[in-house]
């Protein structure tokens, strides 16, 4: 709920949770049936009601950050999305459709005027990081402390085929979202027991009296064969 808090900045957000078909349950995208939701584990709701309204199936968190019940017709809302997958097995079409073989592809491509190009991939291989100032800490935040040199990164990754095929993390670089300024860059070490495996060096968190400035932070390794692979994901200095 915190994260929530500092990444919405308290606005009415749509959390995903509804009663469309009778219960409670978390929304998990079309033709995929819907987590169940137990509310002994949490469930700031507002007067505490949390019995169903058929006429209110949705469910936003509002300023108040108490959740409320309303139809679903509202669009002016943020909203939660789980990053991609629900878990690392779900897939959500064939895979063996129009494979491109792993390796490095270079892509070629005209246009009469301005143009932007996404490319996505769909893989088990996924970062979970956050920043800590203690080398022992394995509960990070989603934000760097702009008054500290002593910032690291702490890394989960996932995708792990076999122990004898396992993917590893090498390098972070903070750059600037906006004009791609490379502030800092961090070698990754390997640290066992820990839910959050990987550690960095440490570094001085970027343009800390901006509160403004988002920065990315883009992870690079190899993959369980041998490939290199990015990941990228931002944050701020707080």
């Amino acid at each position: 709920d915190d994260f929530i808090s500092e990444y919405t900045m308290d606005n009415a957000t749509w959390i995903g949770l509804n009663s469309l078909n009778g219960t409670w349950t978390w929304d998990r995208g079309v033709g995929q049936t819907g987590d169940s939701y137990n509310g002994s584990i949490f469930g700031p709701w507002a007067n505490g009601d949390s019995n169903i309204d058929p006429n209110n199936p949705c469910v936003y968190r509002g300023s108040d950050k108490l959740w409320h019940k309303t139809n679903c017709d509202n669009t002016t809302y943020l909203y939660v999305c789980q990053k991609y997958q629900y878990t690392e097995e779900f897939i959500p079409n064939d895979m063996n459709d129009d494979d491109v073989p792993a390796g490095r592809w270079q892509v070629s491509f005209a246009s009469p005027g301005e143009c932007t190009i996404e490319v996505r991939v769909q893989s088990s291989l996924q970062v979970f990081s956050g920043f800590v100032t203690d080398t022992s800490n394995d509960f990070p935040s989603p934000n760097g402390t702009f008054d500290s040199a002593d910032n690291r990164l702490v890394t989960h990754l996932t995708g792990i085929v076999s122990v004898n095929h396992i993917p590893y993390l090498h390098y972070a670089q903070i750059m600037d979202d906006s004009n791609g300024t490379l502030y800092s860059a961090a070698t990754y070490d390997y640290r066992i027991g820990c839910s959050y495996e990987y550690l960095s060096q440490n570094f001085t968190c970027p343009n800390g009296g901006n509160t403004d400035n988002r920065f990315a932070v883009i992870h690079i390794g190899e993959d369980q064969s041998g490939l290199p692979f990015q990941r990228i994901n931002f944050g701020y200095c707080t």
